[in-house]
């Protein structure tokens, strides 16, 4: 570490500045998300934000009201990424008007449209619904261009609805 003399470094007090907001950060941040693992996710990358970033604070001050910023920030990128499928593809994920049994009965038909999709695309689209990651870092471990993974999974989950409409249809005609 350094002592603070070089304004692109962290020093020893700055960094234990950062660390006393983590307990309130944690609470924070845990009343936006609910998982505890985006909570963990969202507070690292505060962490890292911050650290890359202190340099640019002119108020050292304020760095709670900036830390709180960060974490905000980020929590609403989660969460919009998150409903972004829930607002168009509202009948793959919709849960209106279920009781258990059917809600049951949609979980399998997702199981079963999700295994139509080859190994590959199925895990794509696991860390992209589930596990929150974002096209670009998809892109990055796949080696391929973030447009392109956007295009798949637009095109999976049209193809999920299409086929559980489908099983909608046949149920329904029985």
């Amino acid at each position: 570490m350094s002592d603070g003399s070089d304004q692109n470094n962290i020093s020893v007090y700055d960094a234990d500045t950062f660390l006393a907001y983590l307990p309130h950060l944690y609470r924070f941040v845990a009343k936006l998300v609910s998982r505890k693992e985006d909570v963990e996710d969202i507070l690292q990358e505060t962490m890292l934000v911050a650290m890359t970033g202190y340099a640019s604070l002119k108020d050292k001050d304020k760095i709670g009201g900036w830390l709180r910023t960060i974490a905000y920030n980020l929590s609403m990128q989660l969460l919009r990424r998150r409903y972004k499928e829930v607002e168009m593809y509202p009948r793959l994920w919709s849960a209106d008007n279920f009781n258990e049994a059917d809600a049951a009965v949609n979980r399998i038909a997702i199981r079963q449209a999700m295994h139509t999709l080859s190994p590959n695309d199925r895990n794509m689209l696991e860390m992209y619904i589930v596990h929150g990651y974002t096209s670009s870092e998809i892109a990055e471990f796949r080696g391929l261009a973030a447009s392109t993974i956007r295009w798949k999974i637009r095109e999976m989950l049209h193809s999920l609805q299409d086929i559980i409409s489908e099983e909608e249809e046949r149920a329904h005609e029985k």
